[in-house]
């Protein structure tokens, strides 16, 4: 009986269940540095223009100041449809900006109000009455191997 503590340890370090208590098999180990991370944005009215799509690891610059993304890129829009995959993003906190830029002049178009007149779609569906979303609302999480993220584009 001495030895029970022992191997206790041994069986839950090998990442096996002794006497019922489940154990990860990631015991000790350290997470992936990165996550490949797949963005896929629908709802675009058309296929007119370009898709712009940014990523913030922070709210500095969220979501207006496209120069302050971790990563962006414009790709083309194909039967209403975008989708974008990162192979290497580290672990953290993002929130995802997605525009339809129907002119393809790489800026979100607005009226003298302010009010965007092209499509947008935030990650969480993140949403103000007045003003832009903030990042806190739209932030997920991004850790793990693979992660997807869906995004509807609305006018």
């Amino acid at each position: 009986m001495t030895h029970l503590p022992r191997a206790r340890a041994l069986f839950a370090v090998s990442g096996l269940a002794l006497l019922g208590a489940a154990v990860p098999a990631a015991v000790g180990a350290n997470p992936p540095a990165s996550t490949r991370l797949t963005i896929t944005a629908n709802g675009f009215k058309n296929d007119t223009g370009q898709a712009g799509i940014a990523v913030f690891r922070s709210a500095d610059g969220f979501p207006s100041e496209r120069r302050k993304a971790a990563v962006g890129r414009a790709l083309p829009i194909k039967q209403g449809k975008v989708r974008w995959t990162i192979p290497a993003l580290a672990s953290g906190r993002y929130a995802i900006l997605v525009l339809h830029d129907e002119n393809s002049n790489g800026k979100m178009d607005t009226n003298v109000l302010g009010i965007p007149t092209e499509g947008y779609g935030v990650s969480r569906d993140a949403r103000r009455p007045f003003g832009p979303p903030l990042f806190e609302d739209a932030a997920i999480v991004v850790k793990g191997a693979e992660r997807a993220v869906g995004i509807q584009v609305k006018y």
